[in-house]
């Protein structure tokens, strides 16, 4: 399937609904299943979060994920101190190809049974019932901090008090901070080092709501759409909160250099174009990975000279990203250069690409590229791909005044 995507009349003003932080979703549903009097409203509605919630309410023997790499990492830590019977967890070709090798380390350190099925250190596993747990593991926190985060999201059920030592520096640290965050709300004690984390006491059982926050990362196109438009168009964004623990709030300091001016209001966020770019966006990253396309589009699209680093992860993700948007923004006209760690390209002059926009089974391909279409028309190959994030993304573009037409 292609879309043709096209926004030649612009609607100003319009309020957009985003959904729920699948990162913040999915943390919920690991401790919920610790804490069953936690009650969750706002639940997005992203194949990532219902692939984890239906995992969690199934026994079978044999699970498959597809392309959730967080269900794949939080499911594995969760069975592993948990299951009473052999489970198998596998997934989609390009999951088989997404290291877990340290996590399946730490958890089998940690008293869990643990089996590669296939290549050394990949899914698919074999997952045993666990030995006695200890009451501390190390891990190598360098690959993944999500490989932190879902040990953490499961200290309810290892001896206190818990301690992680992390090994090498950890990437993406937003993420891991999201994660204490929540775990502190609930009532967790923890203590904090840059070296290790120590969980001194978990919660009473309390009865609580907890409303899952509308997403930052999903903010960033509707970031990028107003950067592209002229001065003085502006957008709302439903119940976005600025003050958000989520890494992808700096969103707002990111795009302030792209001339996009935030402001919270009593219902949410408003963003508005004040000016033109800065010539030159150098940003690290590192923290802050799932808006790396996002940022890298926009400047491209603006002719900025662009410089991103802290990109290591990328590699990783749904497709190599950095491959992707080398490949893809060549059809724009725009030179890449890659490391493995970064991608930088001159100020150039901006085309309109005459090839459809590949995927790569990656929702943020598609979403990144799409605010591109209100500098011209192009196409976007398996534009579905953004159900596993944000299922009703090209409605809420419909909003702004684009339109989309399958081809």
């Amino acid at each position: 399937m292609t879309l043709r995507l096209q926004a030649n009349d612009l609607k100003s003003g319009v309020t957009l609904n985003l959904p729920g932080s699948k990162s913040i979703a999915n943390r919920l549903l690991i401790l919920q299943q610790h804490h069953p009097e936690l009650v969750l409203a706002a639940l997005p509605k992203a194949d990532d979060v219902l692939v984890l919630q239906q995992a969690l309410e199934t026994n079978t023997q044999h699970i498959d994920v597809g392309h959730a790499g967080t269900a794949m990492r939080f499911l594995t830590a969760f069975l592993a101190v948990t299951t009473t019977q052999k489970r198998i967890i596998t997934g989609s070709e390009r999951m088989q190809n997404r290291p877990i090798g340290p996590l399946v380390d730490a958890l089998n350190n940690l008293g869990a049974r643990i089996n590669y099925l296939g290549k050394h250190g990949f899914p698919p596993l074999e997952i045993l019932p666990p030995t006695a747990l200890h009451n501390s593991v190390q891990i190598d926190a360098s690959v993944s901090s999500q490989f932190i985060s879902a040990i953490l999201l499961n200290a309810a059920v290892v001896p206190k008090p818990f301690q992680i030592k992390l090994a090498n520096t950890a990437v993406s640290k937003s993420y891991l901070d999201l994660t204490l965050d929540l775990l502190r709300n609930l009532g967790y004690a923890i203590e904090q080092t840059t070296a290790e984390i120590n969980v001194l006491q978990t919660p009473m059982a309390t009865k609580r709501t907890y409303v899952v926050e509308a997403d930052w990362s999903a903010a960033s196109y509707f970031y990028s759409i107003v950067a592209l438009a002229e001065i003085g168009f502006e957008l709302n964004l439903a119940q976005l909160q600025q003050n958000s623990k989520q890494g992808d709030a700096h969103t707002v300091q990111y795009y302030h250099h792209f001339g996009v001016e935030t402001t919270q209001t009593a219902t949410g966020i408003l963003i508005r174009k004040v000016r033109k770019a800065d010539a030159i966006i150098d940003f690290n990253l590192e923290n802050q990975p799932d808006i790396a396309q996002t940022i890298a589009v926009t400047a491209a699209a603006l002719g900025c000279c662009c410089k991103l680093t802290g990109l290591k992860t990328l590699a990783i993700k749904e497709t190599n990203r950095l491959a992707a948007l080398q490949t893809e923004l060549q059809k724009c006209g725009v030179a890449v250069s890659l490391t493995s760690d970064s991608l930088t390209f001159p100020a150039s002059q901006f085309v309109r690409p005459t090839a459809p926009i590949e995927t790569y089974q990656d929702h943020r391909m598609a979403m990144a590229f799409a605010p591109i279409a209100t500098r011209s028309e192009l196409q976007i190959s398996n534009p579905e791909v953004v159900s596993k994030s944000f299922p009703d993304f090209w409605e809420e573009l419909e909003k702004v005044g684009f339109s989309t037409t399958i081809v």
